[in-house]
């Protein structure tokens, strides 16, 4: 019964989480046709944040890879403050190396949630395709290949990018929150054994 309630809870707070995310996605966005730096900055302090609350969900899987994605999550936290200072300070002066750091991030998060998905709910599970389409949409706006329009604001188009990557986020919380978990047996990391009780 307090397992039940446990994982209804998780999965209560999962959907909550999500839905704000995907909320200031929306916000830092549309304030990007303002200040792209400041709300590029902001989406990326979000994620940050959202990385380091990754890696706590790994922490109460049940798979046994979710040690190695957990440390990659810990990882992403504080990459994605530089990537916030250097998208504030200066973006121009440096603006192949923000478009490779946000690349190596999009792409590393987006096989990280996809890992966790195939863990959870196999690889027949068409949510397993969710965080690699945003991925694949942010890479798009960074590079400015598939929005053309976006090609004389590279500031914007990364902002826009860090923003995508944030609703990608929320969209997998509220997805894992809906979606019943599933996992194979073989997933499932070791059970320690309850040794026996000897009564004198």
């Amino acid at each position: 019964m307090n397992q039940a309630s446990m994982t209804l809870d998780c999965r209560a707070f999962k959907a909550s989480i999500g839905v704000l995310a995907i909320v200031a996605a929306v916000a830092a966005g549309s304030g990007t046709a303002m200040t792209a730096s400041l709300f590029g900055a902001l989406a990326a302090l979000a994620l940050s944040a959202s990385a380091a609350l990754s890696a706590l969900f790994e922490l109460a899987g049940s798979d046994r890879d979710r040690v190695w994605r957990g440390i990659a999550w810990a990882a992403f936290a504080p990459s994605w403050i530089v990537f916030a200072a250097m998208l504030v300070h200066a973006p121009l002066s440096y603006l192949d190396g923000l478009r490779i750091l946000a690349t190596g991030l999009l792409t590393g998060g987006a096989a990280l949630r996809t890992w966790r998905w195939h863990a959870q709910h196999g690889s027949a599970n068409p949510g397993v395709f969710l965080p690699a389409i945003f991925a694949i949409i942010a890479l798009g706006a960074i590079w400015s290949g598939a929005w053309g329009e976006l090609a004389d604001r590279p500031v914007t188009a990364i902002g826009i990018a860090a923003a995508l990557e944030l609703c990608g986020i929320g969209g997998v919380w509220v997805m894992e929150a809906v979606v019943p978990r599933s996992i194979s047996p073989e997933t499932v990391g070791p059970i320690a054994a309850q040794a026996p009780i000897h009564l004198a």
